[in-house]
């Protein structure tokens, strides 16, 4: 899976900025091309948005998900029993 590091990112903000929208073509085939230009963008942005969600995915299983700091019901009993019997000595 491809990941944009941050300058990648804000290089394609930049560029997105410098459109001026007041410049809109009227020529057909400028308009076409224009309709390819922004379909790409989108694909783009959305194969970004795709990353940013299995980031953000990622990073909220291993801060919630399952840990592996479980006790199992028998070795409760044998944790509770150790330090009954280590408190007593």
């Amino acid at each position: 899976m491809l990941f944009y590091s941050d300058y990648d990112i804000a290089i394609r903000y930049i560029t997105s900025m410098k459109s001026d929208s007041d410049s809109t073509p009227l020529d057909i085939n400028e308009l076409t091309s224009l309709v390819k230009e922004l379909r790409k963008q989108v694909t783009h942005q959305s194969l970004f948005i795709d990353q940013l969600l299995e980031q953000i995915k990622l990073a909220l299983h291993h801060r919630f998900g399952v840990k592996s700091e479980h006790i199992s019901p028998g070795s409760a009993a044998f944790v509770i029993r150790g330090r009954t019997s280590s408190e007593t000595d």
